[in-house]
């Protein structure tokens, strides 16, 4: 990358201690970024590092791994790029994955965008999947500053400090390329190992819209919970397909 004098593979070391111990663990305090790669071109005027191949940065709950990372060490921002056709974007959030095509995301406060994502996150009776959206990023505090995280968090319940909003989604609990059944909702609000908030959700079984919540319908996703939370598809016989529901808490 940019630079008269990049620093490559062999010089990687240096990189990376001045990435960890220069203005960036300063702005980082105890979350430290670790950026590891196959090859690291850093241009130290500028500050800025394209890493390739097998690259991972990593800071506290949060890992990226992608084929190509661009990293700033003065602002702590990344751009991480997928393979078209191959490999994409991998972003963990705790025990939470998410995998898409492009993710632009600032180290330090959390904040960004991933475009074209789709991913899982656990919950009381298994997984829950969601596909096809942008998601944008943010801390706890700032989405409630502005209204998008609905209702009061317990923050000794919540796994790090990141709110993961959806727009236009599809959720469900099936792990299948085309699920049986889907909630689809105009935004989806996750809070890692807290709660997921889906705005009044519209249920499709078999690709076929059957009805809508005219409520948002609430998925708790700490440790221990007992909500059920999304439709329960039972099949009889030649009677077809019967849903039943659980109330969300």
């Amino acid at each position: 990358m940019a630079g008269d004098n990049p620093m490559r593979a062999g010089a990687f070391l240096l990189a990376l201690s001045f990435l960890l111990f220069g203005p960036l663990a300063a702005a980082a305090g105890d979350g430290r970024i670790v950026l590891e790669a196959d090859r690291v071109e850093f241009d130290q005027a500028s500050g800025f590092a394209v890493a390739t191949g097998a690259v991972r940065i990593s800071r506290d709950l949060l890992r990226v791994f992608a084929p190509r990372i661009e990293y700033s060490a003065v602002d702590n921002t990344i751009e991480a790029f997928s393979e078209p056709g191959g490999k994409k974007v991998v972003l963990f959030h705790g025990s939470q994955r998410l995998e898409g095509e492009h993710l632009a995301l600032d180290m330090v406060s959390g904040e960004g965008l991933f475009r074209n994502a789709s991913g899982g996150f656990p919950a009381e009776k298994g997984e829950v999947y969601a596909s096809g959206s942008d998601v944008t990023t943010t801390r706890v505090k700032e989405g409630q500053r502005f209204g998008s995280i609905p209702g009061r968090v317990q923050k000794g319940l919540v796994t790090g400090d990141q709110v993961y909003q959806w727009r236009n989604v599809g959720f469900t609990t099936c792990p299948a390329e085309n699920p049986h059944y889907q909630l689809v909702s105009k935004r989806l609000v996750v809070i890692p190992g807290f709660r997921l908030v889906a705005s009044k959700p519209a249920v499709y079984i078999g690709g076929k819209y059957l009805l809508s919540y005219p409520f948002d319908y609430v998925i708790d996703l700490s440790n221990g919970s007992r909500s059920q939370f999304l439709p329960q598809v039972m099949y009889e016989g030649d009677k077809g397909v019967g849903v039943s529901y659980g109330a969300p808490l």
